[in-house]
């Protein structure tokens, strides 16, 4: 599966991302392509942003998930996830796909179709209600990456924690210490 690179500029755009240099970089087609596979006629390797291999197992779902971020910057997780379909016409007489298979002894085929999908996993910050005698709920979403605040309307024990007391205190959610936790 290949996917163009001007497709994944796009789908990064609609997050306000710029597209990461790795996936600007040409494809390196000795890792894209496995045995005596080629190219697609009329697919130049200098517009292929990735590549993902799916083996012709008889599997009706595949995927292949490849993170861009871990989190390090502190916003958030970044993955590419390139989904594979196959699927025998009789289960979508009415569907389309973008390439076909040849035709099987009862006149049904085998549809291929593929998606790749960006996908952000971001700190937010939200108010939670905790019961004893049920599930804690959601009650509202306070913030993207929000600052965790003292409202003035929380029940305390003890004093509060301050910063200076204990350095190793953070009040802003992010996501800079998920390789070491």
């Amino acid at each position: 599966m290949f996917t163009p690179r001007e497709n994944l500029r796009e789908l990064f755009a609609t997050f306000n991302l710029t597209l990461p240099e790795s996936l600007a970089a040409p494809l390196n087609t000795s890792t894209a392509l496995f045995g005596n596979d080629t190219l697609p006629a009329g697919l130049a390797a200098d517009s292929v942003g990735l590549s993902a291999r799916f083996w012709d197992n008889g599997v009706a779902h595949s995927s292949f998930s490849r993170p861009i971020s871990l989190g390090q910057e502190g916003a958030g997780f970044v993955t590419v996830e390139n989904i594979f379909i196959r699927l025998n016409s009789t289960f979508a007489p009415n569907g389309t796909f973008g390439a076909q298979g040849t035709r099987l002894p009862d006149g049904s085929y085998v549809g291929y179709d593929a998606a790749t999908c960006v996908e952000l996993f971001e700190p937010w910050v939200v108010e939670v209600y905790n019961s004893s005698v049920s599930t804690p709920v959601m009650t509202r979403i306070v913030g993207k990456a929000a600052e965790i605040m003292d409202l003035g309307k929380e029940k305390r024990r003890g004093n509060p924690l301050t910063v200076e007391e204990h350095p190793q205190l953070m009040r802003v959610l992010n996501s800079t210490g998920y390789l070491p936790a």
